[in-house]
């Protein structure tokens, strides 16, 4: 949070790049404190990842909220290819039992034990005065800075280099996988494709 904004990372939507870019264009954002810890989507959600619902009103209070979401089809490919470099930690909850699935399995697994995951995640996180898409992230971080009445260096947050850029194992779908995200998770795909 800075002095008029209060940033919530949504998991695997560049909410790292954002706190950077951020710090870069010389706002000095602070973590906020959680105000409890037991949420359904504990340990995905908890600390840096807290939802509007986990923050006091007195953080909030006074501040432009916004939040960055992603297409639910690149959310999935980019949370298995962290799991795929997670493979020897410890087990914390239960998407972490199925990291060792080829993708396409693993993207059936995660829907059969809770069908339209990301649009329930994207959820939490409702409601905020800006969402913006990761496929555009510095454009909208920006426009949620302006948004909030904030001054900063728009070329050092612009000039922000990438962070967390997915390399690795290949996340390859077929037909039938697509099919079924795209199903299951319309609502989100259609905040994801909104303009």
């Amino acid at each position: 949070m800075t002095e008029k904004a209060i940033f919530y990372h949504v998991p695997k939507t560049g909410g790292t790049w954002v706190c950077k870019a951020m710090k870069n264009a010389g706002l000095n954002p602070q973590p906020v404190p959680v105000r409890h810890t037991h949420h359904p989507l504990r340990p995905m959600v908890f600390r840096t990842h807290a939802t509007p619902s986990c923050i006091s009103q007195r953080y909030k209070r006074g501040r432009f909220s916004f939040c960055f979401i992603r297409h639910p089809v690149d959310w999935y490919r980019s949370y298995w290819r962290d799991q795929q470099k997670a493979l020897d930690a410890p087990v914390k909850w239960w998407m972490d039992e199925l990291r060792t699935l080829p993708f396409r399995e693993w993207v059936h697994a995660v829907l059969d034990h809770s069908p339209g995951f990301v649009t329930k995640l994207y959820r939490y996180y409702q409601p905020v005065d800006f969402v913006g898409r990761r496929e555009a992230l510095a454009a909208g971080l920006e426009h949620a800075l302006h948004q909030a009445g904030e001054r900063f260096n728009h070329r050092a947050l612009v000039e922000t280099p990438p962070l967390n850029v997915g390399v690795g194992s290949f996340a390859m779908l077929d037909g039938v996988t697509l099919y079924r995200i795209l199903t299951e998770e319309a609502e989100a795909v259609e905040w994801t494709s909104a303009s």
